[in-house]
């Protein structure tokens, strides 16, 4: 059940942020923006808002406040109605002593609650950082503060120090340099959490053609969070997690041309993740690598890229629970990949869009008693092309081709391997008359099946095929100054059943009719505003088919709803979109039943 400080919470937070909305002038003289969004549907109630302000970039003195809101409530018949809430505000305020020396008050927040989970906690911070910066090129920030957490009902609280410091664009030996580094420090009664980074940069422009620039990091993560109590332990206990990551990021870049260009770019990455408390200890040790070649032309009309690129993960896992042996979870994985994308602008008439991927992953294990070697291949086209007959016809053809072999290694699971392809096909023409008259039109063709390899010595069929097609029809015309007409049509044909590869040819299982037929009157008679009602009809059939291909209904869906949206924009300030939709429908077995939904979003920059 909702408890009354999370719901005492969320109803400041709604009161607040609606004085905002209708009184920003009396809160801030400079540009903010207020956000907020509510979603509602037959099971759910979402809200999401935002508050932002930050004081003029001229102004002595600077201010930042930014309070972002999420909220949402699961509707449940049987049991009590579940929350989620998440709070999150930051907020600080800087004023110059001079151009040198500045200091900074900070507050961080985070409060949050999930009733599904069972997880509350809350988290602020308050801190006081100078920052001290005799350089344009350097800056060091040391900050002293205060932390207090509550986590599942444990509350703490400690000292909190954090130090920054900044090099940028040092010119070292002929090579501009930067450096940084990043630290973190919350000291609890019983626990600590600590955080540091720290990165060294350099680049080198060779020529006018060549450059070259490499960066090297280092971050390490120790924290300790309490861990929830259960019914038989009810004394505090915490969980250790570890984190240690070092980098290496390379980044070669050869201009042939005015036009073109050559890039290699290669990054190696090692991570080690510890968890440990008393029930388990975990241990994770990660290994990236991974390379680039990519090739770049462009010009007025055409755009073309080519890029080759392979990248390997290894994964050496431990988990030994209290008690008991370790078990491993040993993991190498492959990718190669080729990637070509192409946008050209034949002619004032005629453009074309077209990407084409293929990836090869191998993915392995070196645990011989594991059953999970596998190969993955990929092969991907992506095409649109575009004709406009004139300025108010044109024709647009979307082309989609999905390739994928799946692999298995293992003798125990190579009765699973299995090709997917997908073909989809989607012509459209688009009749348009400046905003008097507009009439597009789209039919779309799928086509997904998946075929086993090894089919013949299993003892069922197991391939499968779907098919489905898609006509849509939308029509909006102008009646009058203030009013159009719009009209919206959709039809959805769909069976899928049992595939025969060596026929080609199907034994449907399944079959399903759809329309949906949207009717509405568009008025905005009156400037800024949009009123939008309309009629919404939706009809869905389904039909099973037995073995004996005897036809039956299991489903027929008949839903109808009125819906009304209104649209309000002033001056790029104001920006509100409100629809509302009581919805009725109908089903085999099911009688009249009523839901709505609904939804605001409001936008104001002040």
């Amino acid at each position: 059940m909702k408890t009354t400080y999370f719901a005492d919470m969320r109803a400041k937070f709604i009161i607040t942020s609606l004085l905002f909305s209708f009184l920003p002038a009396l809160v801030f003289s400079q540009p903010g923006q207020y956000y907020l969004n509510m979603f509602k549907d037959n099971l759910s109630w979402n809200w999401l808002g935002k508050l932002h302000w930050e004081s003029p970039a001229h102004a002595n003195s600077h201010f930042y406040f930014d309070n972002q809101f999420t909220s949402n409530l699961f509707l449940e018949t049987s049991r009590n109605n579940k929350w989620r809430d998440e709070n999150n505000l930051e907020t600080f305020w800087s004023y110059p002593f001079s151009p040198a020396f500045k200091t900074i008050s900070h507050l961080k927040s985070q409060i949050f609650s999930d009733d599904n989970n069972f997880v509350k906690f809350s988290k602020h911070t308050f801190f006081q950082e100078f920052t001290y910066q005799p350089k344009n090129w350097l800056s060091v920030a040391p900050a002293l503060g205060w932390a207090t957490e509550n986590i599942y009902s444990y509350p703490d609280q400690g000292l909190h120090s954090r130090l920054k410091f900044d090099l940028r664009s040092y010119d070292l030996g002929g090579y501009s340099t930067s450096t940084g580094g990043f630290g973190s420090l919350y000291l609890f009664p019983d626990r600590s959490n600590q955080e540091y980074r720290q990165f060294l940069a350099f680049r080198k422009q060779f020529s006018e053609q060549a450059s070259d620039s490499i960066q090297v990091g280092y971050e390490l993560i120790a924290n300790s969070y309490p861990l929830p109590p259960s019914a038989t332990r009810q004394e505090k206990q915490l969980e250790d997690m570890g984190a240690n990551s070092r980098y290496l990021f390379n980044e070669l870049s050869y201009r042939i041309s005015s036009r073109s260009l050559f890039q290699v770019e290669t990054r190696i990455q090692n991570r080690d993740v510890t968890q440990s408390n008393y029930l388990i200890q975990n241990h994770r040790e990660e290994l990236h690598l991974s390379n680039r070649i990519g090739i770049r032309f462009y010009s007025n009309s055409l755009l073309t890229v080519f890029a080759f690129s392979t990248s390997q993960n290894t994964t050496l896992a431990s988990r030994r629970p209290v008690g008991s042996d370790e078990s491993r979870t040993d993991i190498d994985g492959l990718q190669s990949a080729f990637n070509y994308l192409l946008n050209w602008r034949i002619n004032r008439s005629n453009e074309t869009q077209l990407s084409l991927s293929y990836t090869k992953y191998e993915y392995s294990s070196p645990d011989t008693t594991q059953t999970i070697d596998e190969d993955d291949i990929r092969f991907i086209v992506d095409a649109v092309y575009r004709h406009y007959f004139s300025d108010y016809f044109s024709f647009q053809l979307n082309a989609y081709i999905y390739l994928y072999h799946q692999i298995y290694i293992h003798p125990a699971q190579s009765a699973n391997n299995n090709w997917n392809r997908i073909y989809q096909l989607a012509p459209s023409f688009i009749h348009r008359l400046g905003d008097r008259f507009e009439n597009k039109y789209t039919i779309g063709i799928l086509a997904n099946y998946t075929v086993f390899d090894f089919e013949d010595f299993l003892p069922e069929i197991r391939s499968y095929l779907l098919r489905k097609m898609v006509f849509s029809d939308t029509l909006r015309t102008r009646l009058s100054r203030g009013l159009k007409f719009q009209l919206i049509y959709q039809l959805e044909k769909e069976d899928n059943g049992t595939f025969f590869k060596d026929i080609f040819a199907q034994q449907i299982s399944r079959e399903l009719l759809s329309h949906l037929i949207d009717v509405g009157l568009v008025y905005f008679r009156f400037s800024g505003f949009e009123l939008t009602t309309a009629l919404n009809w939706y009809i869905r059939k389904e039909w099973a088919y037995s073995a004996q291909n005897e036809k039956t209904l299991i489903r027929n869906y008949l839903a109808f709803s009125p819906r009304m949206t209104l649209l309000y924009n002033m001056n790029k300030r104001l920006h509100l979109f409100a629809s509302f939709s009581p919805r009725t429908y109908t089903d085999l077995n099911i009688d009249r039943q009523y839901f709505s939904l609904g939804r605001i979003n409001l936008r104001y920059t002040f």
